[in-house]
């Protein structure tokens, strides 16, 4: 894929305790995800390196469409104390883990060299579509 995009999604939180993470190699692999929520700009696709989340709704999108290099999988969400305290009105959706399993030149999602989430023209234009604030990304 000689044209391709490299993402940076908003990060609106961190790992959490039950997270299990393999830190012998990099990037480290993660084996059970568990995501605290810290806050919550709007965008349907986060990251906490070294996982992503994508909003139920966009993750429907991309097997609509026939994308490949991901798995949809499980992922333990929560909400900070602070966030419910200061804005406990805040709806956030579903969100799963984006599981990256591509390769570049073959896969609309991969994980760049520099561990960066890269998609093809096909995925960007539907996350696109959600009208994220946001998420920055460079054509490669």
């Amino acid at each position: 894929m000689s044209n391709y995009f490299e993402l940076r999604p908003e990060v609106p939180g961190e790992l959490g305790p039950d997270t299990i993470m393999d830190t012998s190699v990099h990037p480290p692999k993660v084996s059970n995800f568990h995501f605290i929520f810290d806050g919550w700009l709007g965008d349907h696709l986060v990251e906490c390196f070294p996982c992503f989340l994508v909003a139920r709704s966009l993750g429907g999108s991309f097997e609509e469409a026939g994308l490949t290099g991901f798995v949809l999988d499980e992922v333990a969400i929560e909400r900070d104390e602070q966030l419910d305290e200061f804005e406990p009105a805040l709806k956030i959706p579903e969100f799963l883990w984006l599981k990256i399993s591509g390769e570049i030149d073959r896969d609309d999602f991969f994980i760049t060299e520099k561990h960066y989430l890269g998609v093809s023209k096909r995925a960007l234009d539907i996350i696109r579509r959600t009208s994220p604030s946001f998420l920055t990304f460079k054509q490669r």
